[in-house]
């Protein structure tokens, strides 16, 4: 509405503030998803240290067992470890389906165990809309297209809804740039 104002040499009275809504909205999903990401970063250094932690407590363990004289059993298993033929080493062994497997596309069986393996990539599930279009910013927040678009009173009613979604961060934005 400034922007059109002022294309036709009018400016609002100074005591009437605004904002770019698109710009607003832009800024309030980038800047929650830099605060997931940031989230996610702060899990996998936690992982990392919990993990160094767990392998700092099972080579305590191992030191301590072989301080109070399990070094020979330790030895000795390890020693009297069974002689693998080149048979036995080139085939590939069987496993049976127990339960707790996961069967993907019938192909095998695998075992997942989540507490000990870690996800290999980090898989974004993107809660950014795919363009900022009010038309599309009602779809994403709300769930549906709005009932009427492209006329003015229309307009302003999908804008008050979606900035009601937005709640306390659009508040804040206003704020701070209006």
């Amino acid at each position: 509405m400034k922007a059109e104002l002022e294309k036709v040499g009018q400016e609002l009275d100074s005591q009437i503030l605004c904002v770019d809504s698109y710009v607003g909205i832009k800024e309030i999903f980038q800047e929650r998803e830099d605060r997931k990401e940031k989230a996610i970063v702060e899990d996998r250094k936690m992982e990392k240290s919990d993990m160094r932690n767990h392998v700092k407590i099972e080579i305590d363990a191992v030191a301590a067992q072989m301080k109070i004289g399990e070094k020979r059993k330790f030895q000795e298993n390890i020693c009297s470890s069974k002689i693998v033929t080149k048979q036995e080493n080139e085939t590939t062994p069987v496993k049976s389906c127990k339960e707790g497997t996961l069967n993907i596309s019938g192909k095998s069986n695998q075992v997942y165990y989540p507490e000990k393996s870690p996800p290999r990539k980090i898989i974004k599930f993107c809660n950014m809309p795919k363009s900022f279009s009010l038309i599309n910013l009602h779809k994403h927040l709300l769930g549906c297209e709005p009932a009427q678009s492209h006329g003015a009173e229309a307009d302003c009613m999908t804008l008050m809804r979606v900035t009601a979604v937005l709640g306390k961060d659009w508040l804040g934005w206003v704020q701070e740039n209006c």
